[in-house]
């Protein structure tokens, strides 16, 4: 059996962080999941900030603007969703 005297690394988040994974996880059309896949966290903590963010345990930094991060964020993101589809419609005109 293996010897588990070692504690386990825990990673310390900014505020910056969690706001800007939680602002991006309640784009409409955005999984938490997606956000929490690209931002290398597990799901369940995004929920948990999710959560801290609405009961304002964890509030944004008021001197930084977050909606500019967002409106790139999502800009980029309808950007990767055309593309896929167009994507989708070549292998479809591939297949026929």
């Amino acid at each position: 059996m293996p010897n588990n005297n070692k504690p386990r690394k825990t990673w310390q988040y900014s505020n910056e962080v969690k706001v800007k994974a939680v602002m991006l996880s309640l784009i409409e059309g955005i999984q938490v999941k997606e956000v929490a896949k690209t931002s290398n966290i597990h799901h369940f903590i995004l929920s948990r900030w999710r959560k801290e963010f609405q009961e304002r345990k964890i509030v944004a930094d008021k001197r930084r603007k977050l909606t500019d991060v967002v409106s790139k964020t999502e800009k980029e993101i309808s950007r990767v969703k055309s593309l896929e589809a167009e994507i989708r419609k070549l292998k479809q005109e591939l297949d026929l």
